[in-house]
């Protein structure tokens, strides 16, 4: 995430709620490591805890600390739902969209998949079209070795 991004008067409307998005999932990821770990972070935790750490979440708490897990109501999920759905509905019907197909879904997802490019040397993903051709080229030897023709 770029720091200080959101009140940065460069930044797009839709770059912020990139940035937003991003901070949410980062606690929802931060809160999952503690209270509903997967077998990989268990087994990472009890490394750690015989390592010397005293509390192998204690990152994990810190983070939240300082951006805390927010618990929503099962009454405020159902009018968030009810408001997605109704935006839903508003995109369909300015698009002229009608129920999408496993195909379509599929090209949907092939063509936002083409748009994002994993950066391995700064261990992040980014938008393809804002990565240089140095960047390009290195994501593409690193992630994909097999669709390189020497």
């Amino acid at each position: 995430m770029r720091s200080g991004a959101l009140n940065d008067p460069q930044v797009t409307d839709i770059q912020k709620a990139e940035e937003l998005i991003k901070e949410e999932m980062l606690v929802m990821l931060h809160y999952d490591a503690i209270h509903n770990a997967t077998d990989n972070q268990l087994i990472a935790s009890s490394l750690r805890s015989r390592g010397g750490t005293s509390n192998p979440n204690a990152p994990h708490l810190a983070y939240l600390e300082k951006h805390p897990y927010v618990k929503y109501s099962a009454e405020q999920l159902v009018a968030a739902k009810d408001v997605l759905h109704n935006e839903m509905d508003v995109v369909k019907q300015g698009m002229a969209h009608t129920e999408l197909t496993f195909e379509g879904y599929c090209q949907v997802w092939d063509e936002c998949l083409s748009q994002v490019l994993y950066l391995p040397s700064q261990h992040k993903y980014t938008r393809a079209n804002i990565a240089n051709k140095k960047d390009k080229i290195e994501s593409l030897e690193k992630v994909r070795p097999e669709s390189v023709s020497y």
